[in-house]
Parts: structure tokens; C-alpha cells; sequence
């Protein structure tokens, strides 16, 4: 049985967030014995939504937002989605999401995703409800 063991990973390579290790060097007092395991880099999403604001509208607005995020078939599945509102309101529909406004102001949407492998990322629309 050694008296010590060291593990040694890529120094020097770079991970994404939902990436694990790649490999793995096992060594101990004089004997180096090597092992490769296979680990799966899963890809972030890129969120993606829209909505049906044209021009605006009077108060109370109620604009509704539909997730796109994997829609043109390329990029991971998504499996939760949570929309942040502008007004504090927030939801967790996975497909879209409306909101009542009844204050004037301007708002920022934002939508996090997440994939069944727990990657997630979100992107936000500056001002996309200004009334």
C-alpha cells in the first residue's frame, strides 16, 4: 500500500462550467501507473427568446415572451427555464412567460436556462418593456 498518493489533471487545460475530469494520473513511490477515463463536456445553452411587443401598448400591458433557446434543433435540450421580469415578478414556465405591467417604466427580461446535464447559462434584454 503507498504512503501517499498524488492526483495530477491537464495542468494548464481550461473547463467549461459543467465540465469534469478528463483524466487522471495516479502516482506512487517509485511506480507510475496511469489511467483514462471518458468524460463528457456537455455545451452550455444559448438562450433565446422573443416577444409579441410591437409598438406597446396601454396599462395595464401584458406582453407575452417564448422561449426559443434549442428551437433550430442545434444545442442542448432545456428542461427548466426561469424568467426574471423587470418588475420583480418572476416564473418559471418553460416555454413562455407573461407578465402584467401597470407601473410605467422601463424593464429588462431575463431567461436562465438549464439542460437535463445541469448547464445553464441566461441572457437579459435591456429596456424590452419601456411604457
Amino acid at each position: 500500500m503507498p504512503l501517499g498518493v498524488l492526483y495530477i489533471l491537464n495542468v494548464g487545460s481550461t473547463y467549461p462550467s459543467c465540465a469534469e475530469i478528463n483524466s487522471l494520473e495516479l502516482l506512487t513511490t517509485c511506480v507510475i501507473d496511469s489511467a483514462s477515463i471518458n468524460i463528457i463536456v456537455n455545451p452550455l445553452p444559448i438562450p433565446n427568446f422573443n416577444s409579441n411587443i410591437n409598438f406597446g401598448g396601454c396599462l395595464p400591458f401584458s406582453p407575452i415572451f417564448t422561449n426559443l433557446t434549442g428551437s433550430d434543433g442545434n444545442g442542448p435540450g432545456v428542461v427548466s427555464a426561469i424568467w426574471e421580469l423587470g418588475d420583480g415578478n418572476t416564473t418559471d414556465s418553460l416555454n413562455s412567460a407573461t407578465n402584467i405591467y401597470s407601473q410605467y417604466g422601463c424593464y429588462n427580461v431575463t431567461l436562465n436556462v438549464t439542460t437535463s446535464e445541469g448547464c445553464s447559462a441566461d441572457t437579459t434584454v435591456t429596456n424590452i418593456v419601456c411604457k
